[in-house]
C-alpha cells in the first residue's frame, strides 16, 4: 500500500538525508475498537519505507504482547514486504529505547536512530480513513450490539427526561463541578460538570477525577498544531441531549418502537464514552447505568439545592446520597474539594478507579512489576530459607500443581516463614533497593486478603464487579481473561489487589462454585470466625483463616465432583423413577364412539383433540398444589385412539399400572391389552451422546427468543405466591417476612440468576423486578 509522500519531511526539516532507504517503525494504538471478545483497542505494528512512505508491513496485536514481537515483525517485513522483493533497510528509526533494543538484536550493524516518528501518525490516519471509507457501514443502536439491555436504556430515558425538564444548565456554570461517588459501579471521587450554560450542548460530563478535569481544561486551552495527534488529557463519559432529527435513523426508530419517554423534540439522550485521543469507546451497560444514575440523582440534588449553583451562592459544603429503585447509591459532594471533609468519602482513594473512565483493560504495568519482584523474592527466599520453603508453603493445597493461579501469591504474601511472609521479610531487608513503584506494589499486595467473592456484573473481555461475601467490600476488577469465563453470581476464591486506584485479581483458585455450594462453605467459615456478617478484613489476612478457606473450598469441590460421578436418579413429581411407558390396546372400530364417550365423561380426563380429528387424544391429570388462582394440575398420562389401536403413554411404571387399571375398569370388554413398551430417556440420551449424535440446536431467531422470554415471564408471573419445596412449602412472599427467610429466598434467586447468566442474552430473564417486589434489591438484610 503506497500512502504517498505527504508530510514525509514532517518533524525532520533542516536535516540532510542520504540516499539510503530508511525504515520507520513503531507500535501504535489503533484509532478504532474491536468488539469481538469484548470491546478493546488492539495495537498496530507498522513499518514504513522512506522516502516513498510505502507500508512494507503491518500487523494487529493485543496490547502488552510478548517481548521481542516488535523485532520479529521487522524480520517478517524484510523477508516478505507488502511491496517489492525481500530487502534490508539502510537505517532504522523508532521512537523509544525499548523498540530500538529489539531492532538492534535482530539487525546488528545497521544504524538505529531513536527519534520522533510523525510519519507513523500520518500513515495511521490514512489507514483509518481508508477503513472508514471502505469498511462495512456502522449500525447505530442504543443496545450497542446486545451489550446494553432494554431495561438499562428505558431507565436512561426516564432519568434523562427528568433532568432535561429541570434544566440545571440554566443556573449552573460548567466550572461548578461536583464530586460523584457510585460505589457499587466502581465510580469513586469522579468529577461531574454540567454543560449547557452557553446554550450549546446540554447535559453532563463525568471525568475520572478532579485531576482529569483539570488536564481536560489545560488541553482545551493549549494551542493545537495541525497534524498533531488529538489529546483531551483524559477520557470522559458524557450524557448529552440531541434533536430527534440529528439521531441516526436506527436509534430514532428504536425510540419510537419502544416508546421511551422524551421531554421534547431536542431532548433525546445520547451517552458517549470517549478515550483520551477522542476515539469513541463502545458503550457497556455499566456506562449507561452510570449516566442514568447521575442524571436521576442530579435532578433530585438540583431540585433541592438549586441556590448553591447561582453565581452569588454561598453556604456550607453539602454531601448527600440518593438511591434509585435498586437501592443503588449515588453520592454528590459540592464543592468537589470538600469531599474529604465527609466521612462517607473516606478511603475512596484506595478503592477502584471510576468505571466511567480509564482504564479500558487490566493495567499491564502492575503485572510486569509483580513478575520482576516475584523473581527477585524467589532468589531471596531460597538464599534466606533454603530450597524447601516453597514446598512448606504449598502444603496448604492438596494438589499444588493444579492451583498455580492462587498458590503463587499465597506462598509470597500469606504463608509465614519464621512468623512473616516472604514479601514482608524482603521488604524489611531489601526495601531500600526497591523503587518507589515497587514498594507501592508490595504494600498493595500485603494489604490484599483471601476471601470468597461473588460476581455481581460482568463486561466480557473487560471487567467484572465482585462483592466480598464475608466483608461486604465491592470491587470493579479489570481483567480481560477472567471476565470472559465468569457468569453472574459465580463464587470465586480470590485475592483482589488495589493499586493506584485500580483493582486487579492477583490470586484466583481455578474453579468457581455456584451460589448454593458456596453458601455451604460460607456457613462453615462464618462459624469458624464466629460472625455472620461484616467480618473485618484483618481477620482474613490471618494465614490460619486463609488455610481454612482453601481447605473448605477444596472440600466443596471434591463433594461436587463425587456427586457429578454418581448415577443420576431422575424421578417424576410422584417420586417414581422416570421410565417412558407405552401400553398398546386393540378395539373394534364400531366401538370407537362409545370409547370416546366413556373417556370424555370420566373424572380427571380431558379431550385434547377436535371431534372430527381422526386421531382422538385424551389427557389424564390430577391436582398437585394450591396457587392464588386455584389448584394447579399435573399431567399424568395420555391416551391416543388411532384406527383400531389405542395407546396409553405415561412416564413411570406405577402411573402406567394405575391408568391401565382405570381404563380396563371404565372401558371393560371394549378394549384388549396387547403389549407394554419401556424406554429409559436418560440412557437413550447418553447413548446418543456417546455415538456423537447430538441433536442440532435450533437456529436462533428473534421470534423464538421472544417466545422463550414470554414463556419465562408467564412462569415467573405467579412465582412470588407459589408454594415451593425449596422453601418448605411456603411462597417466596411469605418467606421473606423473616430475616432467615430473606436469606433463603435471596440464595434461591442467586442460584436462578447464576443459571440464567449462562443463557444467551436474547433469552435471559431479568429477575430484578422480582427482587424489587420482595425488597431484595441488595440481598437479604
Amino acid at each position: 500500500m503506497d500512502i504517498g509522500r505527504r508530510g514525509s519531511r514532517a518533524g525532520r526539516s533542516g536535516r540532510s538525508r542520504s540516499t539510503r532507504r530508511e525504515w520507520v517503525g513503531g507500535r501504535v494504538v489503533t484509532p478504532f475498537y474491536v468488539t469481538e471478545g469484548g470491546p478493546h483497542r488492539p495495537e498496530l505494528i507498522l513499518w514504513l519505507e522512506l522516502p516513498e512512505q510505502v507500508v512494507v508491513f503491518f500487523e494487529l496485536t493485543e496490547p502488552g504482547s510478548a517481548p521481542g514481537s516488535f523485532g520479529a515483525s521487522l524480520v517478517k517485513a524484510m523477508e516478505s514486504p507488502l511491496i517489492g522483493p525481500p530487502r534490508r533497510p539502510g537505517a532504522v528509526r523508532v521512537k523509544d529505547a525499548r523498540l530500538a533494543a529489539e531492532v538492534r538484536r535482530v539487525l546488528p550493524g545497521v544504524p538505529v536512530e531513536q527519534a520522533a516518528t510523525p510519519e507513523l501518525d500520518q500513515a495511521l490516519e490514512l489507514l483509518s480513513e481508508a477503513a472508514e471509507r471502505d469498511g462495512p457501514p456502522v449500525r447505530h443502536s442504543y443496545f450497542e450490539d446486545g451489550r446494553v439491555g432494554a431495561r438499562a436504556v428505558a431507565d436512561l430515558f426516564r432519568s434523562a427526561k427528568l433532568l432535561y425538564q429541570l434544566a440545571p444548565w440554566k443556573t449552573a456554570g460548567d466550572d461548578q463541578i461536583l464530586r460523584v461517588d457510585i460505589p457499587a459501579l466502581g465510580v469513586e471521587a469522579a468529577c461531574l460538570s454540567i454543560i449547557g450554560a452557553l446554550g450549546e450542548s446540554l447535559g453532563l460530563i463525568l471525568f475520572p477525577s478532579l485531576e482529569a478535569f483539570e488536564r481536560y481544561l489545560d488541553a482545551a486551552d493549549a494551542p493545537h498544531s495541525p497534524g498533531a495527534p488529538a489529546d483531551m488529557g483524559t477520557s470522559l463519559l458524557s450524557l448529552e441531549f440531541e434533536a430527534g432529527s440529528d439521531l441516526p435513523p436506527e436509534m430514532y426508530r428504536e425510540v419510537l418502537e419502544h416508546g421511551w419517554p422524551v421531554a421534547g423534540k431536542r431532548a433525546y439522550p445520547v451517552v458517549r464514552h470517549v478515550d483520551r485521543d477522542c476515539v469513541l469507546r463502545p458503550l457497556t451497560e455499566v456506562d449507561v447505568r452510570i449516566a442514568s444514575a447521575c442524571a436521576a440523582s442530579l435532578a433530585a440534588f438540583f431540585s433541592k439545592h438549586a441556590d448553591l449553583f447561582r453565581e452569588d451562592a454561598s453556604g456550607k459544603p453539602v454531601c448527600e446520597s440518593y438511591f434509585n429503585e435498586e437501592d443503588l447509591e449515588v453520592r454528590f459532594t459540592l464543592p468537589y474539594e470538600a469531599g474529604e471533609c465527609f466521612p462517607a468519602n473516606a478511603g475512596a482513594e484506595r478503592r477502584p478507579a471510576a468505571s466511567g473512565a480509564e482504564p479500558a483493560t487490566t493495567p499491564a504495568p502492575s503485572h510486569a512489576i509483580d513478575e520482576k519482584l516475584v523473581d527477585r523474592m524467589s532468589r531471596y527466599a531460597r538464599k534466606r530459607f533454603g530450597t524447601k520453603w516453597v514446598a512448606s508453603a504449598s502444603a496448604a493445597f492438596r494438589d499444588p500443581d493444579s492451583d498455580e493461579g492462587l498458590r503463587g501469591p499465597w506462598v509470597f504474601y500469606h504463608h509465614g516463614l519464621e512468623g512473616k511472609p516472604v514479601a514482608q521479610w524482603f521488604l524489611e531487608e531489601q526495601g531500600d533497593r526497591l523503587s518507589h513503584e515497587e514498594r507501592a506494589w508490595l504494600q498493595a499486595q500485603r494489604s490484599a486478603w483471601l476471601s470468597i467473592w461473588e460476581t455481581q456484573d460482568v463486561v466480557p473481555g473487560r471487567s467484572v464487579t465482585l462483592r466480598d461475601l464475608l466483608t461486604g467490600e465491592t470491587r470493579v476488577v479489570w481483567d480481560t481473561t477472567v471476565s470472559k469465563s465468569l457468569a453472574k453470581r459465580d463464587a470465586v476464591l480470590a485475592r483482589v489487589v488495589d493499586h493506584e486506584g485500580v483493582s486487579v485479581l492477583c490470586g484466583l483458585y481455578p474453579r468457581s462454585l455456584p451460589p448454593q455450594v458456596a453458601e455451604a462453605v460460607l456457613r462453615r467459615v462464618r462459624g469458624r470466625l464466629r460472625r455472620q456478617s461484616g467480618i473485618p478484613v484483618d481477620r482474613l489476612r490471618d494465614e490460619r483463616i486463609g488455610r481454612y478457606l482453601i481447605a473448605r473450598w477444596e472440600d466443596a469441590l471434591e463433594e461436587a465432583d463425587l456427586l457429578a460421578r454418581r448415577p443420576r436418579r431422575v424421578v417424576n413429581t410422584d417420586g417414581d423413577p422416570l421410565l417412558l411407558t407405552m401400553d398398546h390396546f386393540r378395539f373394534e372400530p364400531a366401538n370407537r364412539t362409545e370409547i370416546r364417550r366413556r373417556l370424555a365423561s370420566a373424572p380427571d380426563v380431558e379431550v385434547a383433540s377436535e371431534a372430527e380429528d381422526p386421531e382422538s387424544v385424551f389427557v389424564f391429570s390430577k391436582p398437585s398444589g394450591r396457587t392464588p388462582g386455584g389448584w394447579e394440575r399435573t399431567l399424568t398420562g395420555r391416551v391416543v385412539l388411532s384406527g383400531e389401536a389405542m395407546t396409553l403413554e405415561t412416564n413411570s411404571v406405577p402411573r402406567a399400572d394405575a391408568l391401565r387399571a382405570f381404563l380396563e375398569r371404565v372401558l371393560g370388554p371394549l378394549i384388549t391389552h396387547r403389549v407394554r413398551e419401556h424406554t429409559d430417556p436418560i440412557a437413550a440420551l447418553q447413548a446418543r451422546r456417546n455415538a456423537g449424535d447430538s441433536p442440532a440446536e435450533p437456529a436462533p431467531s428473534e421470534e423464538k427468543d421472544a417466545l422463550v422470554l414470554e414463556v419465562k415471564a408467564k412462569h415467573y408471573a405467579g412465582w412470588l405466591d407459589h408454594p415451593l419445596p425449596a422453601l418448605d412449602g411456603r411462597t417466596p412472599r411469605e418467606t421473606v417476612r423473616s430475616k432467615a427467610g430473606r436469606r433463603k429466598v435471596d440464595l434461591l434467586l442467586r442460584e436462578m440468576e447464576n443459571h440464567e447468566a449462562r443463557v444467551p442474552a436474547e433469552r435471559r430473564f431479568d429477575f430484578d423486578p422480582i427482587r424489587r417486589e420482595l425488597g431484595l434489591s441488595e440481598g437479604p438484610s
